[in-house]
């Protein structure tokens, strides 16, 4: 009798351990990691926004992510009503986003808003091709915050 109990506490023991190397191996092994060089291309998003005391309002931005010395970097453009901004900045991978940090203007900016350092915003991807913005520092010029998304241009 002894034996019997001894014998399924040692079955469930194993088994528990079977699957918590199963487990360990799946989420270390078995899952790809997102590369660093995956994040690098072009993107866009564009917003509208109807004018109530002024012209219908467009804002374009184009997001471009290369690799320099080792460092994604970006650089970001951002024209609409009157603006036209230059953006170069830093890419830092955190958590499966990419972070866009403010470097510094580019000679044709015309406004200068930020300083080096802030996070202006991160992307993160929700599909094949689509990535949400999280704004920071920088807002969205026209619409509230919560479905802008860049799309990954080729």
């Amino acid at each position: 009798m002894q034996n019997k109990a001894f014998s399924t506490v040692g079955i469930i023991i194993i088994l528990l351990i079977l699957i918590g190397g199963g487990y360990f191996a799946w989420q270390h092994f078995g899952v790809p990691k997102a590369s660093i060089m995956d994040w690098i291309g072009s993107y866009e998003y564009i917003e509208s926004a109807p004018g109530v005391y002024s012209p219908d309002q467009t804002w374009v931005y184009k997001l471009d992510i290369y690799e320099e010395e080792n460092q994604l970097k970006a650089q970001l453009d951002i024209d609409g009503f009157q603006a036209m901004i230059r953006i170069q900045a830093i890419a830092e991978e955190r958590n499966g986003r990419l972070d866009i940090v403010f470097d510094s203007y580019r000679s044709e900016n015309i406004y200068e808003l930020y300083e080096r350092g802030d996070l202006l915003f991160s992307i993160e991807k929700i599909s094949r091709d689509k990535y949400r913005i999280l704004w920071d520092k920088m807002k969205s010029n026209l619409l509230e915050p919560g479905d802008a998304k860049f799309e990954k241009v080729q």
